[in-house]
């Protein structure tokens, strides 16, 4: 008794042409195992890793006078690539006994045009706004120039991807890199910059004007900060003027100065040495008599007062007022380590008119979590009904 076995392996290539790949494959597995097999080559000769091969097995078993004859095909096609091949055409050839047979072939050219025509899009989108960036900068309209050039790295950041696809299938040369000058546009912007000046013309009404060298300087977006919360926005006029348009109540707290900050990216202006320009101002305080009744823990009392002052100015408290009656219920939401969630609601009763609110804070206590809540509240469109400073 003895066992012989064999294996066949049929496979034949050939490579076209520098810009056309086919790759001829035959299989005795099926036609399935042979498109495979022919789609591998090709995907081989553009450098992707390819593990194909088609088994046949044969074995012949005898015993005594009698011999049995078997044969099993064993396929194993793992096409390990790193590219996905577009455009690729398959052409079955006539059976060959029991060989199946197919030839793939794929048009380079034909494959990448879709990536050159890509690439060709986002280079005529950068120029063109770079044009724009030219022609804003020369025209003193820095804002523009600045929001144009921060648009540049979300036009240009897919091209190198589509760059590092497209060479899996044809070398790439300097050529074809992105060409911007958007670096250079940057540099040119942050000279001009440097010669910006912002100056207070006047305290109230809270007026800046721009310039460059003996220039105004128009549509520049400025903004004001108190105590570093921006609370007004202004552009300058053809003569370089901004007007800040302010609530008085925004006004109140100290310290009484407004920063003039330029509205464009804080990397611009640290590299041009833009200022922050410095606008004080003179307050007078009203003083708002008012007659709190809070059967609440002081924190919680504290905070209301605090919220009536941010609106009505120093709050003062006075018998002879009529009765402001505050109420603060409470609801624990959940409890988590230390801190205790609640959902507050304060209620204010003045004479007739009457204002709510609620929200969610968190404390290490009820009282402390009801005081967190209270100063989150915004209160000022409801609190003029209630008519208090009368």
């Amino acid at each position: 008794m003895f066992l012989r076995f064999a294996s066949i392996l049929l496979i034949f290539v050939s490579l076209a042409s520098a810009r056309i790949i086919t790759w001829t494959a035959y299989s005795e597995e099926s036609q399935t195992a042979a498109d495979e097999e022919a789609i591998a080559g090709v995907a081989r000769q553009i450098s992707a890793k390819v593990d194909a091969s088609t088994t046949v097995s044969r074995s012949e078993r005898e015993s005594g006078d009698k011999s049995t004859t078997s044969k099993s095909i064993q396929v194993n096609n793992s096409v390990r690539s790193d590219i996905f091949l577009k455009g690729i055409r398959l052409q079955k050839l006539p059976k060959d006994g029991k060989k199946f047979g197919t030839t793939a072939t794929l048009d380079l050219n034909e494959l990448t045009s879709s990536y050159r025509f890509r690439l060709e899009t986002i280079q005529k989108e950068v120029s063109d706004q770079e044009t724009q960036i030219q022609k804003a900068i020369a025209q003193h309209q820095y804002s523009e120039a600045a929001r144009l050039l921060n648009e540049i790295p979300g036009i240009s950041r897919p091209y190198q991807t589509i760059l590092d696809e497209m060479s899996v299938y044809v070398p790439l040369d300097n050529s074809m890199r992105l060409k911007s000058n958007a670096s250079t546009l940057r540099e040119s912007l942050v000279r001009e910059l440097r010669d910006l000046k912002i100056q207070v013309v006047a305290q109230v009404p809270f007026t800046v004007k721009v310039s460059h060298g003996q220039e105004a300087v128009l549509r520049f977006p400025l903004v004001a900060e108190h105590n570093g919360k921006p609370i007004a926005s202004a552009s300058s006029d053809e003569k370089g003027i901004a007007h800040f348009q302010i609530p008085e109540k925004l006004l109140l707290k100290p310290p009484h100065e407004l920063s003039i900050i330029a509205e464009l990216p804080l990397d611009l202006r640290k590299a041009a040495g833009i200022q922050t320009v410095l606008l004080p101002y003179k307050m007078d305080i009203p003083e708002c008599k008012v007659n709190i009744v809070c059967n609440s823990a002081p924190p919680v009392c504290n905070a209301i007062a605090s919220k009536l002052s941010d609106s009505y100015g120093q709050v003062v408290q006075t018998a002879q007022a009529t009765p402001l009656v505050t109420k603060v219920q409470t609801k624990q939401v959940r409890a988590l380590k230390n801190l205790t969630s609640y959902s507050v609601t304060l209620s204010l009763t003045h004479s007739s008119n009457q204002c709510s609110w609620t929200g969610t804070g968190a404390g290490r206590t009820e009282d402390e979590a009801s005081a967190a809540t209270i100063k989150k509240m915004d209160m000022a469109p409801c609190l003029q009904t209630l008519e208090l400073c009368q």
